[in-house]
């Protein structure tokens, strides 16, 4: 977590010093995360594979720089998973990848511990990740993922979680409860030019379903 609290701060230092409307960050064919990119260093891993990953978020869905950058923190999250977990992926990854359940989990959780600490020092405020940090404390960041960001490829849901009282805390502290996801990430056969990621269109702001 200390790296990518590292690598957050380094990226907020980065927006708050001026970037263009949409950023879009391009691993090399490494599959190291655009830690690297941004000057962080903090992934060193190099393992071979056979595609590269795009991380797309567009800055003008965002009110803040401190909202962008938890954001950034989010995909950088979900590119290490797929780094340590994903050797090869398949063309139907390169035409649309949908992370698995554990990848979406891990994104969220760094999401929200970020923004604890982005809040904390900066008094920054967000509807949604405001909300987020109040499912994670409350212990329901498990059910929260596959409650609002279910993928019908993720399969049944988990019998062992607290479905029950998760449905009822947030019916009593979250009753208006909207999720988002600010970002995208993809999957590019190796030797992908930059514009292809370029034009590549996320949607900025998904509600799950």
């Amino acid at each position: 977590m200390n790296r990518l609290l590292s690598l957050t701060f380094t990226l907020l230092s980065l927006l708050y010093a001026g970037c263009s409307s949409k950023e879009v960050l391009e691993a090399p064919k490494t599959a190291q995360t655009s830690a690297s990119i941004a000057g962080a260093n903090t992934v060193g891993t190099s393992r071979p594979t056979n595609y590269e990953v795009a991380l797309v978020v567009d800055l003008n869905s965002m009110n803040d720089s401190a909202v962008s950058a938890a954001w950034m923190g989010y995909l950088t999250a979900r590119d290490m998973w797929i780094n340590e977990n994903i050797t090869d992926a398949s063309p139907s990854d390169f035409r649309s990848y949908t992370p698995p359940p554990r990848e979406e989990l891990a994104g969220r959780k760094t999401l929200a511990q970020l923004w604890k600490s982005i809040r904390a020092s900066n008094n920054a405020t967000d509807d949604y990740l405001d909300s987020l940090i109040l499912i994670s404390d409350a212990g329901y960041i498990e059910p929260y993922v596959w409650q609002y960001h279910y993928q019908s490829t993720w399969g049944p849901r988990p019998s062992d979680l607290p479905w029950t009282r998760f449905s009822q805390w947030m019916n009593q502290r979250l009753p208006e409860f909207s999720p988002e996801t600010r970002g995208s990430i993809q999957l590019m056969p190796p030797g992908a030019t930059a514009q292809a990621v370029k034009d590549f269109q996320p949607t900025s702001i998904q509600a799950a379903n």
